[in-house]
């Protein structure tokens, strides 16, 4: 049989109203129907290109044609046309929606095929129709008339198709080569520079194998997005992945996309261990495959403003400004452009979502989607992501295509993208606030443990961590004698995802920090005099400390005088309150209880009042609630608390915006049982509260435990919580939660939250604040102090839920504060997780002086993130620090040592230098911009003895 006339039935009548609707099954039953009549030997055969005609319309003439029914268009044309057509001769293939079925119907009735057909060849024809569509629609979109010589292309057209039967495949790929030139030209008539295809492959440790080989065998550029852990992995169980990968690579036909070791939850981890991560996962590239990616990237969640500076000093080139599963992040009006960061760091980034390159639909409008490129971007730029082996068929023709041509986008990998694509010239700044995290939903979707719980003992590792590192540079610096034992600290890892027993492996403990305190104590000079009872203080942070001890009922308590600031004792407790300077000590003698000389008179507690010289926090004897918490500076309430329980009941899905559809209905009311004082000192008044949590109707829910603490001297309120639940949460945990519940009298306040220590304001609904929340006032600023419980809730404008417990969560005790008009809420949320060491000890006193400081930094808003020696051999001659501003501000400090400092160069993470530094007055003087991040290396006199 030969064809006069190659027919597709389309669900439209034009290009106008093609329907860019369908998806799955329909979209590449459409494509499939369109392409196969492009087939060389049904070209060959008609002699004429393929046309579509509207399917509700009846076909004029069915003599000897070849019509093929997209499942889209079954419904809307003649149920009898397969009847008619029949006896008219003509095939008519319905109800399919491969390619290859289609295109093996329409040979089939032939009587005469070319079995020599370079099927190769043949694939190449097919793709000249996929091409085609997409030019005309393009076209179309861009509001164009064709300016196609339709003659000469369809002329061309047959010449190639017969040259291909009679097998003359060179002259037949040479006047392919001329018919998608013919389309480029069409396409150069509107848009006359190169536009660009990033194909994003997607590596997991369970789609290493065999697809991904071949994946990598083919010629067209590729961008393999895996993690370094995932790279570890293929070391082990696929090497002949890893070794095309390492070949591919080498060839430049693949670049790598990646970054951290293992893709963590950035937003709720501290700068050092994102910095860490990010390290980890360099070297293990370059182990691996002698290659590191130079453009950040990750399939999960996880973009924060803060990355842009830590991959420009870890000498990243760009990055891909997209994730591939849950949660929310932002995309710039142009796919190129600059990511700018906190601090005002730039770094070149793709901002397009990438589209899914196993849809059919998303090639069925590839002309729609590269359109709205040419239409919006500088660069017109489309980016497809797929796992190994699960693309769709369409994304080949794509290859095939670009082959002859970069009519529908140059492949191209990310390096190569943003070294040649036009640079756009401006930057794009995103808020944190536009980026959501899925996280605690994740975690209770998928049944980890310790959603919350996990995360405060991260933060108090970490803080532990970063203590043992400073006390180790301490240590250092004291003595002139060779190190010859390994650092006292190991690295704390983040909690991860993939890890049930995460919550158990991070678990605090203050040994590392004792002996780390206990060389210093032994490296300090002491006095030629007797050794006596006395406590040896150490603080590693870069903030001064007014510390607070509760001790043995025995013990005896110092003299009241520097750095004494007050002691406190009733018939079964004694306290100790110490001030510590930044980066240094402090030594106070224990003496017995027969030395105790006076006790001070005023306590801090009385009834329901706590009391000392910054606030009056009321306890309502009822319920058990902080009533209210005054100053005595400004009229009026600052905050009241109260532990509650959210029923859970449907709600809409959320938005990111105010919830203002919340009642008080939907919590539990706190009825208290006890409210005591129970202890009431000069130096501490605490008060507690035991009794239970009900529904309005008297129905039980949970027992409480609340222990309100104020000190003497101190800002900050501590809340210790124990919840003993009789209900638990559902399954929504930001719908149904225990909670620690804050209200605040003034709608217009600001809130803001730290980010990698970094302080950012936020209007979102829900949100990520592991150390702290500021409540912001006009005249006044209240902190609460999360305890490294990361995750919140606003409640209308003057309502926060700090959530406790949540479907998962077996954690039952908490501890929180609430700060007034705090300088540095950090320096506080810091104190809050990782108390100052203490170590007790019979020795003489340091001399010359019972307190000091080993390292200064005379700015509030820096933070000393990192010490670590520095050794030349075994003898540490200096040590590196890494600082950051934490409260936006422009910065001027001096960075002092206990020791004669001889040099001092600024570095990049990656310890080259940027910069050589003053020496000032023994010290050196730092210029730091609002977020900054930066690392010194500094060298101190050295002994020569």
């Amino acid at each position: 049989m030969k064809y006069v006339k190659l027919i597709t039935l389309w669900p439209s009548h034009n290009l106008e109203d093609f329907p860019q609707h369908l998806g799955g099954r329909d979209a590449d039953s459409l494509l499939a129907s369109w392409t196969a009549l492009w087939h060389p030997t049904l070209l060959a055969s008609a002699q004429q290109l393929p046309t579509w005609h509207p399917a509700d319309q009846t076909l004029p003439n069915l003599k000897n044609q070849l019509v093929v029914v997209p499942t889209a268009s079954e419904s809307l044309g003649d149920a009898n046309l397969v009847e008619h057509a029949e006896r008219q001769g003509t095939v008519v293939i319905a109800g399919k929606s491969n390619r290859d079925e289609i295109v093996e119907a329409a040979l089939s009735p032939m009587e005469k095929l070319h079995p020599s057909l370079d099927l190769d060849l043949a694939a190449d024809f097919l793709a000249l129709g996929y091409c085609y569509l997409q030019i005309e629609r393009l076209t179309h979109q861009m509001h164009y008339s064709s300016t196609l010589d339709g003659n000469h292309f369809r002329d061309n057209v047959l010449k190639a198709a017969n040259a291909a039967v009679s097998a003359d495949f060179e002259a037949a790929r040479e006047q392919l080569a001329t018919c998608f030139d013919a389309l480029a030209q069409e396409r150069d008539h509107y848009y006359p520079i190169d536009a660009f295809v990033i194909d994003l492959l997607v590596i997991a440790p369970t789609t290493m194998g065999q697809p991904f080989v071949k994946e990598l065998s083919c010629d067209t550029p590729l961008n393999v997005l895996m993690s370094a852990e995932t790279v570890n992995h293929m070391a082990g169980t696929a090497p002949a992945s890893l070794v095309a990968l390492r070949e591919a690579l080498d060839d430049g036909r693949a670049a790598l996309i990646g970054g951290e070791y293992t893709e963590q939850n950035l937003s709720l981890l501290s700068p050092e261990t994102i910095l860490r991560e990010c390290k980890l996962g360099l070297e293990s590239y370059e182990k691996r495959l002698s290659h590191r990616p130079a453009v950040f990237g990750r399939r999960r969640f996880g973009l924060t403003p803060v990355l842009p500076q830590i991959l420009k000093k870890l000498a990243f080139t760009g990055v891909l400004h997209a994730t591939l599963d849950d949660g929310h992040f932002p995309e710039g009006p142009h796919a190129k452009s600059d990511w700018i960061g906190v601090d005002g760091s730039a770094i070149e980034a793709f901002a397009r979502a990438p589209l899914d390159a196993a849809r059919p639909e998303t090639f069925l409008n590839y002309a729609s989607h590269l359109g709205d490129s040419m239409d919006v971007d500088h660069v017109a730029t489309v980016c497809l992501a797929h796992w190994p082996g699960q693309a769709s068929m369409w994304r080949e023709d794509l290859r095939r295509i670009a082959r002859y041509v970069p009519v529908l986008g140059k492949f191209v990998t990310l390096p190569i993208y943003f070294q040649n694509a036009e640079h756009v010239g401006h930057g794009e700044r995103f808020e944190m606030d536009r980026y959501r995290c899925p996280y605690l939903r994740q975690a209770v979707k998928q049944g980890r443990p310790n959603p919350i719980s996990v995360w405060v003992n991260y933060n108090r590792c970490s803080a532990g961590q970063g203590a043992v590192q400073a006390y180790n540079v301490f240590e250092a610096l004291l003595t002139n004698r060779d190190k010859i034992s390994e650092p006292s600290w190991s690295a704390v890892n983040p909690p991860d995802a993939s890890k049930a027993a995460d919550n158990e492996r991070l678990i605090y403990s203050a040994a590392p920090q004792n002996t780390a305190i206990a060389g210093i104590a032994q490296a300090l000079p002491r006095a030629d005099t007797t050794s006596e009872p006395g406590f040896f203080f150490c603080n590693a942070y870069s903030f001064p400390r007014r510390c607070h001890f509760e001790l043995a009922a025995e013990d005896g308590l110092p003299p009241h005088e520097p750095p004494v600031h007050c002691t406190g004792f009733d018939q079964n407790r004694a306290q100790l309150i110490v001030d510590l300077p930044a980066m240094g000590f402090a030594w106070v003698p224990c003496p017995t209880r027969k030395s105790q000389t006076r006790r001070p008179s005023r306590p801090l507690a009385d009834s329901n009042v706590l009391c000392n010289e910054f606030m009056e926090a009321q306890i309502n004897p009822s319920t058990g609630t902080l009533k209210s918490l005054h100053d005595f500076e400004h009229r009026g309430n600052r905050l009241s608390q109260q532990l509650a329980f959210r029923l859970s009941r449907p709600s809409a899905k959320s938005t990111g915006q105010l919830s203002q559809s919340v009642c008080s209905s939907d919590y539990s009311v706190m009825v208290a049982d006890r409210v005591d004082v129970t202890c009431s000192t000069s130096a501490l008044g605490e008060i507690t509260c035991e009794g239970h949590l009900a529904t309005r109707a008297g129905k039980k829910l949970a027992h409480f435990r609340q222990i309100y603490q104020l000190w003497r001297g101190s800002r900050v309120l501590l809340l210790h919580i124990e919840l003993d639940p009789v209900e638990f949460p559902g399954s929504e945990p930001w719908n149904s939660y225990f909670a620690s519940r804050f209200a605040w009298n003034d709608p217009t306040a600001t809130l803001f939250r730290d980010v990698a220590w970094g302080r950012q304001a936020t209007e979102l609904h829900r949100f990520e604040a592991p150390l702290y929340v500021d409540i912001d006032m006009p005249d006044a600023r209240t902190a609460i102090l999360t305890g490294g419980i990361p995750y919140h809730q606003r409640i209308g404008d003057c309502v926060l839920d700090t959530l406790l417990i949540v479907r998962g969560e077996s954690a039952r005790n908490f501890q929180l504060g609430i700060g007034i008009d705090l300088s540095n809420s950090l320096s506080e949320a810091l104190n809050l997780i990782a108390p100052p060491t203490v170590l007790r000890e019979n020795a003489s006193r340091p001399a010359p002086s019972t307190t000091g400081w080993f390292f200064h930094v005379d700015a509030k808003n820096i933070m000393t993130t990192h010490l670590e020696p520095l050794y030349e051999g075994s003898r540490a001659v200096g040590f590196r620090t890494r600082l950051l501003e934490t409260q936006g501000k422009h910065v001027s400090a001096m960075l002092r040592c206990c020791r004669a400092l001889v040099h001092a160069k600024k570095l990049n993470f990656l310890g080259k230098k940027i910069v050589d530094c003053t020496i000032e007055g023994g010290g050196i003087r730092i210029e730091m911009t609002s977020h900054e991040w930066t690392e010194f290396e500094v060298r101190w006199e050295v002994s020569r003895e």
